[in-house]
């Protein structure tokens, strides 16, 4: 599991053996998580259940894995806190693309013609939707609240940008490891919603390389999730006007550029993770055959 230290060998994994180890360990995480919840379900109930397959199934593998694999954890994971004019940006960057994206889905669900079997996905996501977000009493509303709110993006974003993407950026660079941790995000949530959750994750992988810290993508995902919750618990703008939703549409892509804007001159002088070099194993690896013979100072003849 070189792909979490420091410094690998020239001669070690190819990159997209590498790219292969971070996905199968995210995989994992998540089919253990699925596990857990499963099993706990029947004895925990739903909410509860799923606050167990969290911290079970995803924060406590993955810190396990970074704490035994990674010689600086803190590091790996990123575990540093951002100066609160980016933490604002990142806040108001989060809020407003969620806006963009639930607007332009509702807007455009109004205006198409879907065949049928984009239909019978979408009423099936819809419900499973409806079932994370639903709740009896204030004791549900308040469980699922610090499910959706802070456990479930803490425990993502520690796997994904945190586990997943940090180590992809040291060995391929910044924005590959940015999109490939972007992407699997984006497929692990839904097939009707893998662009705009992809794209979400993507935006939540700047965040946390231009500022360096897993908090900005704690704090953007809870904010997304925070808003969701609430156009759920509500009627949602998929019953709002046209004019309404072409507003949000733009109100949301203004906000969103603004705010972008604004955090990148926050972040300019923010320290980041640089992609892996090996000068200092090709410093002490033996010369090769060419190096020698360039070296080499002939005696007289």
């Amino acid at each position: 599991m070189s792909f979490l230290l420091k410094e690998v060998p020239e001669s070690g994994p190819s990159p997209y053996l590498r790219i292969f180890w971070a996905v199968a360990i995210v995989a994992f995480c998540v089919i253990f998580q699925m596990s857990v919840l499963l099993a706990a379900r029947q004895g925990l109930g739903k909410n509860l259940s799923f606050i167990a397959s969290l911290i079970l199934g995803l924060i406590l593998p993955a810190v396990l894995i970074v704490i035994r694999l990674s010689p600086n954890p803190s590091e790996t994971l990123r575990l540093r806190g951002i100066p609160f004019p980016s933490a604002i940006c990142v806040a108001g960057s989060a809020v407003c693309f969620t806006i963009l994206a639930t607007f332009s889905i509702a807007f455009a669900l109004r205006t198409w013609d879907l065949p049928p079997e984009f239909q019978v996905l979408l009423e099936e996501e819809e419900r499973l939707l409806r079932e994370v977000f639903s709740f009896e009493s204030a004791l549900d509303l308040f469980t699922v609240a610090a499910a959706v709110v802070i456990i479930a993006p803490l425990a993502e974003e520690l796997l994904f940008r945190g586990l997943l993407q940090g180590s992809l950026e040291r060995r391929l660079g910044s924005w590959v490891g940015i999109v490939v941790a972007g992407l699997v995000f984006g497929l692990l949530h839904g097939r009707l919603r893998f662009l705009p959750v992809s794209l979400l994750g993507i935006l939540m992988g700047y965040m946390v390389m231009r500022t360096n810290s897993i908090l900005s993508g704690v704090l953007a995902h809870s904010c997304n999730n925070g808003l969701v919750l609430v156009l759920g618990v509500s009627a949602g703008p998929e019953f709002l006007p046209l004019t309404y939703l072409v507003g949000g549409v733009v109100l949301g892509a203004a906000g969103l550029i603004a705010f972008l804007w604004f955090f990148r001159k926050s972040t300019l002088t923010a320290p980041r993770i640089t992609r892996i070099t090996c000068s200092t194993h090709r410093a002490l690896a033996p010369p090769t055959k060419i190096q020698r013979q360039r070296y080499t100072i002939k005696g007289p003849t």
